[in-house]
């Protein structure tokens, strides 16, 4: 098992923003969850589960983590196969991108609603990360954690619940970290799953700002409306502080235009909080997992109870 001392999080978030950890560990063989983990209590850090950091907003300055990666190999692999059906096996640590990817030549289709998503499949099945009409939790067929208590497991899609943006094993307490997940595809023609890829992306860049520095939606859609449409009704769209600001493009999208912080990004979202709570009545949930020490578990606000965070 490889530590790299003080992994700059900045560079690990897509959005930009984040401080210092005090170390980083790779997962490359299920033993090493367990050296992790004594690692861990042994340096007295506090663990922060990291994918590709897509949803994350990370204070700055010196961090208490320990960050741990989760696998990203081996590659997909067909697990089993029917006619009307093939189940892939995925490491946790595999890029979603790759993975629609690799749907599309293997002819396998389920997900491609997801493109443009810049997560790894864990963070997205522990988000239930979805668009179009589809999410990952409505594919999930079995899904393998690690806990202390009970080390790996494999749990079924019935032995866990998944909504709109959130994800619980069922069982296994607050400790929880995905290890791999099998999903169930259908097969299809890959020329159609390429034009149904393209389709996507083209919409989306026509509304989102899919290749600038963001987090993603900031804000989960509240029954009453999109957030973005709520935003925009309140003067957020654009709307800076110093290089964090909303997306001219969608006003659900935080961005860093170059040189953001925390602080004003945490500006930014309470007063968009405030403006959508005092014209429209309406509380909006942060999407965005916040990832405060001073003043929150590593968890952030949007997940169920993993340990750390994961996308």
């Amino acid at each position: 098992m490889k530590i790299l001392s003080r992994p700059n999080l900045q560079d690990r978030t897509w959005l930009g923003i984040g401080g210092v950890a005090q170390a980083e560990v790779r997962i490359e063989q299920p033993g090493d969850w367990e050296r992790w983990f004594r690692f861990v209590q042994r340096e007295g850090l506090r663990p922060l589960t990291l994918g590709r950091g897509s949803n994350l907003l990370l204070q700055d300055g010196d961090l208490p983590f320990c960050v741990v990666r989760p696998p990203a190999k081996p590659r997909p692999e067909v697990y089993s196969r029917t006619n009307e059906r093939c189940v892939v096996r995925v490491p946790a640590g595999f890029p979603l991108p790759g993975l629609l990817r690799w749907l599309q030549d293997h002819g396998l289709a389920g997900l491609e609603g997801l493109s443009g998503i810049p997560a790894d499949v864990g963070g997205a099945v522990a988000m239930n990360a979805g668009s179009f009409g589809q999410s990952i939790g409505q594919c999930l067929h079995r899904v393998r954690c690690w806990t202390p208590r009970t080390g790996l497991v494999w749990l079924s899609g019935t032995e866990v619940q998944y909504a709109y943006r959130s994800f619980r094993p069922l069982g296994l307490g607050r400790e929880w970290i995905i290890h791999e997940v099998e999903l169930v595809l259908s097969p299809a023609d890959g020329a159609f799953l390429k034009q149904k890829r393209q389709e996507v992306l083209h919409r989306k860049r026509q509304t989102q700002p899919v290749d600038a520095r963001t987090c993603g939606c900031t804000f989960k859609n509240p029954p009453q409306a999109p957030a973005g449409q709520l935003l925009d009704q309140c003067g957020m769209r654009g709307r800076k502080v110093g290089g964090v600001g909303f997306s001219s493009l969608h006003a659900n999208f935080l961005i860093n235009s170059g040189g953001g912080s925390f602080a004003q990004a945490i500006e930014l979202i309470a007063e968009a909080k405030r403006r959508v709570r005092d014209r429209c009545g309406v509380d909006l949930d942060p999407e965005v997992q916040i990832i405060d020490p001073c003043r929150s578990s590593p968890r952030g606000e949007g997940s169920p109870e993993p340990i750390g965070e994961m996308p």
